[in-house]
C-alpha cells in the first residue's frame, strides 16, 4: 500500500508547478524566447506562402499528373518531367520548416520539463533536436547540394546521424554553414561539434544525454559508477549542477540554431525577415544578459577554441547612436534593453532603443 501511494505521490508530483531555481529564471525564460523567435519563421513564411514552390506547367494534362502526389513521388515527376531545376529550391523549402517544427517541439518540452525539475527528461529530449535536427539544418545551409544528392540517390542509411556526424566530414559543414551566419565570427566549428558531439569533452552534452537515456553505460568516458544507476539516484544538489550545465550552453546553441535558421530563411526570401536587424541585436544582447559574468564555460582556459561572453560583449559594445561614447553595458542594462526594448546611456543618460542599435545584418 506504501508502495502504490509513494507512486501515486510521486506522479501527482509531476503536475507541480516551477521549482527552477531564481539564478536561471531568466537563461530559462530566455530560451523560450528563442524558441518563438524559430517559429516565427515557420509562421511567417506560412502565412506568406514562402515555402511554395511554382512551375510554369506546360499543358493541363502535365498540372494533373502532379495532383496527388507526395513525397519521393513529387522528386521522382520534377524530374521526369523536366523540372530537376526545382529539386533544391523542393528540398530547402520542405526541409527547413520540417525539422524546424520538430526542433521546436522537442525543445519546448525539454524546457517545460527543466521548469518543473524533471531533468533526466530534459536532457533526453534535447539529444534529438541538437543532436540531430540541428545537424541537418547544418547540412541544408553549409552543403545543400550534398544533402540534396545524397538524399535523392542513396539509401537512408546514407543519411545516417552516425554517418554524416563523422567528425572529418560535419566539422567542415559546420564551418561552411556558420560562416553564412550574422554572427559567423563567434563561432567555432570545434567547439560545436564537441559541445554535441564528443562524449570525451567535459564541457559538452553528449555523456549527460547517453546518461539521461540509459540507465547503464560502459563508454569509458561515461561509464556509470559502481552501486548506481544513471540519473536515477539524483539529488538536490546534483539537479542543481545539471541545471547549471544546462543553462550556461542551452542558450549559446539555440541563439546559434537561431543564426542558421535566420540565414535559411533569407535563403527562401531572398532577404531578411522584416524587423530582422532589431530582432537580431534584441536575441544577441539577450545571449550577453545569459552569459555576462559566467566564467563555468565560456571563460574556460581548458576550452581555448570556444566562444566567449566576451567575444559577443564585444560585438555588441557599439556606440550610443545619440553621444557616440560606448554606452558601457552592465548587466542590469543588457536585461533591460532585452526585455524592454531601451535603457538609458550611461554616459549621457539619453534613451537608447535596440531599434537605434540595429544595423543591416549580413544576409547569406
Amino acid at each position: 500500500m506504501c508502495r502504490i501511494e509513494s507512486q501515486v505521490a510521486s506522479i501527482e508530483s509531476m503536475k507541480r508547478p516551477k521549482v527552477l531555481p531564481p539564478q536561471h529564471q531568466f537563461a530559462h525564460d530566455y530560451c523560450f524566447y528563442l524558441l518563438d523567435y524559430l517559429a516565427d519563421f515557420i509562421g511567417f513564411g506560412e502565412r506568406t506562402k514562402s515555402f511554395n514552390i511554382t512551375i510554369q506547367f506546360k499543358d493541363s494534362n502535365e498540372a494533373d499528373s502532379i495532383k496527388g502526389l507526395e513525397g519521393e513521388f513529387i522528386w521522382k515527376w520534377l524530374e521526369e518531367k523536366g523540372y530537376s531545376d526545382k529539386l533544391g529550391e523542393l528540398l530547402l523549402k520542405s526541409l527547413f520548416p520540417a525539422l524546424l517544427a520538430d526542433f521546436c517541439q522537442f525543445t519546448y518540452e525539454a524546457l517545460s520539463c527543466s521548469g518543473r525539475g524533471r531533468l533526466t527528461v530534459a536532457y533526453a529530449l534535447l539529444r534529438k533536436p541538437l543532436k540531430e535536427n540541428l545537424a541537418y539544418l547544418e547540412w541544408l545551409l553549409g552543403d545543400p547540394q550534398f544533402l540534396l544528392t545524397t538524399l535523392y540517390n542513396e539509401p537512408a542509411a546514407a543519411l545516417a546521424l552516425g554517418v554524416l556526424t563523422q567528425r572529418d566530414r560535419h566539422m567542415p559543414i559546420i564551418r561552411a554553414a556558420a560562416r553564412r551566419t550574422t554572427n559567423s565570427e563567434m563561432y567555432s566549428e570545434e567547439f560545436l561539434y564537441d559541445l554535441r558531439y564528443v562524449k570525451a569533452a567535459y564541457y559538452g552534452f553528449d555523456s549527460l544525454w547517453n546518461k539521461a537515456l540509459h540507465l547503464v553505460t560502459t563508454h569509458k568516458d561515461l561509464a556509470t559508477e559502481p552501486q548506481n544507476l544513471n540519473f536515477i539516484f539524483s539529488g538536490e544538489e546534483a539537479r542543481h549542477d545539471q541545471w547549471d550545465f544546462l543553462y550556461s550552453r542551452l542558450p549559446f546553441l539555440l541563439f546559434y540554431t537561431a543564426d542558421i535558421c535566420e540565414s535559411l530563411m533569407a535563403a527562401i526570401l531572398g532577404d531578411l525577415m522584416p524587423d530582422a536587424a532589431e530582432r537580431i541585436v534584441r536575441r544577441g544582447l539577450g545571449l550577453v544578459a545569459c552569459t555576462a559574468g559566467s566564467t563555468e564555460l565560456w571563460k574556460s582556459q581548458d576550452v581555448s577554441h570556444a566562444s566567449s561572453a566576451d567575444k559577443v560583449q564585444l560585438q555588441l559594445a557599439i556606440p550610443c547612436p545619440k553621444c557616440c561614447n560606448s554606452i558601457g553595458l552592465p548587466t542590469v542594462q543588457i536585461r533591460e534593453l532585452f526585455v524592454n526594448g531601451r535603457t538609458r546611456c550611461s554616459s549621457c543618460r539619453r534613451t537608447v532603443r535596440t531599434a537605434d542599435m540595429a544595423v543591416k545584418p549580413y544576409a547569406a
